[in-house]
């Protein structure tokens, strides 16, 4: 299976999504790497500051360079799509946040 899911949560804080589809004959690879890793940092992004939005974009940005720099991963030929949901306690919002064909539908 390629797809990979995670569930964060930090002390009553903050709550973290994060769905990951992986595509291409190393896709389980590369969506395993981003849920070890873009979740964690896109929450912390999240809530550094009133408008995350740059922040969390640069985790995009760090976590798709360090695929790049992973050969094992083989990222030429396999990727992963992502949507991360965060869910900032303290402030009572949520960020939302998704590269390639996911995202997410709020109820």
């Amino acid at each position: 299976n390629q797809d990979a899911w995670c569930a964060r949560f930090d002390a009553d804080r903050l709550e973290a999504f994060g769905v990951f589809d992986g595509h291409g004959d190393k896709g389980h690879l590369v969506s395993h790497f981003a849920r070890e890793t873009l979740t964690k940092v896109v929450a912390e992004a999240a809530v550094s500051r009133e408008d995350p939005s740059e922040d969390v974009q640069h985790c995009y940005a760090l976590v798709h360079r360090a695929l790049c720099e992973s050969a094992q991963l083989g990222t030429r030929l396999s990727g992963t799509t992502a949507t991360v949901v965060v869910h900032d306690v303290d402030r009572s919002r949520l960020v939302v946040s998704h590269v390639g064909d996911s995202g997410a539908v709020l109820l």
